[in-house]
């Protein structure tokens, strides 16, 4: 019973995460808000961010084929002007 359970959790987090084209973690996220606050890790798709937050928070809710481990490396959100 226990497995079945422990099963069903698991398939309900893998299943429910949501779909993004590149998930960064163990970086040092500079977000720029307005509290300069850090993040560690970060979802994108189709060229913008969708998340950023905890490694741990980040990588359950968020599902990439492309997925880069930054080892501590800092990222800077970028801006580009079309």
């Amino acid at each position: 019973m226990i497995v079945l359970l422990v099963l069903v959790v698991a398939a309900s987090l893998l299943w429910g995460r949501k779909r993004a084209d590149l998930v960064i973690f163990n970086a040092h996220v500079y977000t720029l808000d307005s509290a300069f606050s850090e993040a560690q890790a970060v979802a994108v798709k189709g060229g913008r961010i969708l998340a950023a937050g905890s490694n741990a928070g980040v990588r359950l809710r968020y599902r990439a084929l492309h997925r880069y481990n930054a080892r501590r490396q800092g990222l800077y959100p970028g801006f580009m002007d079309g």
